[in-house]
């Protein structure tokens, strides 16, 4: 797996003050620890009650700076979340499936929280939960972060797991598949041994789904992945989130599937 550029160019989960990144996947890690958290007491009993560790919500909703949010992307996560479906027991004493005070609504409040819950909602639709949190600490690895400052792999799946489900109901667990079966001989990442060159790493994936942001924010005008059903997955995240018009093509050049900008208006 490779990602080449091809020409550079109120209840809300928030820190203060506003942290600095630099392009191609930097992250301020001493603005981080200097910054200051402001959360309401609800927003921290749901925490607590999902397992999810305050600092790690924190990194994944700076890491997702890196990445510009289209319209489409936008459109999409709200149709998801709309869709999102909870019942409750007698009494309301139980709740069943994502409900009105789920975590995933607190961070979808902001931009970057949406995002963040997107990223591993999407991650956890095609790959494992470790599978999915090993591409997110590599996410935060790429940044150079301390090692006094990096969640654990065990926070991270704590994370994804919170936020799995809600993209079930959206189109983008279909989509991806399509797009990743167009590599019938080649399987995505998993927990299964494979070896040589050619196999995806959560390393390599996390470099690409980095590239895919400096597109989006328009650090560079085009890149090209190189790799299998993996870069399928990512063609699926490019384009569903941030609006991105794709091409894949086989070893022999031929065009697999192209983005029709005619549906995508």
């Amino acid at each position: 797996m490779a990602a080449t550029p091809q020409q550079p160019a109120t209840d809300a989960l928030v820190t203060q003050p506003n942290l600095s990144f630099q392009q191609q996947g930097q992250f301020d890690w001493f603005s981080l620890a200097k910054s200051s958290m402001t959360w309401t007491v609800g927003i921290i009993s749901r925490l607590s009650a999902a397992g999810v560790d305050p600092y790690t919500v924190i990194v994944g909703q700076n890491v997702c700076k890196l990445f510009r949010l289209a319209a489409v992307g936008r459109k999409n996560l709200a149709e998801a979340l709309m869709e999102l479906k909870s019942f409750t027991s007698w009494g309301d004493t139980i709740w069943f499936g994502i409900g009105a005070r789920h975590l995933v609504r607190d961070l979808a409040v902001t931009e970057q929280g949406k995002l963040c819950a997107g990223i591993c909602a999407a991650l956890s639709s095609c790959y494992t939960e470790t599978i999915s949190a090993e591409i997110l600490a590599e996410l935060v690895g790429i940044s150079n972060a301390p090692v006094e400052l990096t969640p654990s792999i065990l926070e991270w799946s704590n994370l994804v797991h919170a936020c799995n489900g809600l993209l079930h109901a959206s189109t983008f667990p279909v989509h991806a598949e399509r797009l990743m079966s167009l590599f019938p001989n080649n399987r995505p990442f998993s927990t299964t041994e494979r070896s040589g060159p050619e196999c995806s790493t959560p390393s390599s994936i996390a470099q690409a789904l980095l590239a895919i942001g400096d597109v989006s924010r328009d650090a560079v005008v085009g890149i090209t992945i190189s790799g299998g059903a993996d870069a399928g997955w990512l063609a699926a995240v490019a384009e569903w989130f941030f609006g991105l018009q794709i091409r894949i093509l086989d070893t022999w050049g031929n065009e697999l599937y192209k983005t029709n900008t005619l549906e995508r208006r």
